[in-house]
């Protein structure tokens, strides 16, 4: 899939793994694991942050994020601000923020982002009987 500006959608799932039943397989995408790990030991381990200079326990957007999807909207082939490059990194930390222009490009930021947290994947997994 591609987002309005032909740059393909990316998304991240968390890879955490806390069982040693199925050593290095991940709890959310391994066919059954969420219900032998079970709701209390599933931990997962994505976070969203505003931005790099503000992205402390205690200033979150978001923690224990299962999956983000995201466009790296307009300027995907143009210099990017230090926020957007660090989105494309392999890591389990994300900044969302509003939209912002700069002539230097380091603070630029068009990103857009969604996230879904464990209480809305666990709310509709035990509505279809899943755990």
């Amino acid at each position: 899939m591609v987002d309005g500006w032909g740059n393909a959608i990316r998304y991240a799932v968390t890879a955490v793994n806390t069982s040693s039943v199925l050593p290095n397989t991940p709890d959310f995408t391994t066919t059954n694991k969420m219900r032998d790990v079970g709701m209390l030991g599933l931990a997962p381990d994505m976070r969203i942050c505003a931005d790099a200079a503000h992205c402390s326990i205690t200033q979150y957007l978001s923690q224990n994020v299962i999956a983000v999807i995201f466009s790296t909207g307009a300027n995907f082939n143009q210099s990017m601000g230090v926020d957007e490059v660090a989105n494309l990194n392999a890591s389990t930390v994300f900044y969302s923020r509003d939209f912002t222009t700069n002539s230097v490009n380091t603070t630029a930021f068009d990103d857009i982002f969604v996230w879904i947290s464990p209480y809305i994947l666990y709310h509709h997994m035990l509505e279809a009987g899943q755990f």
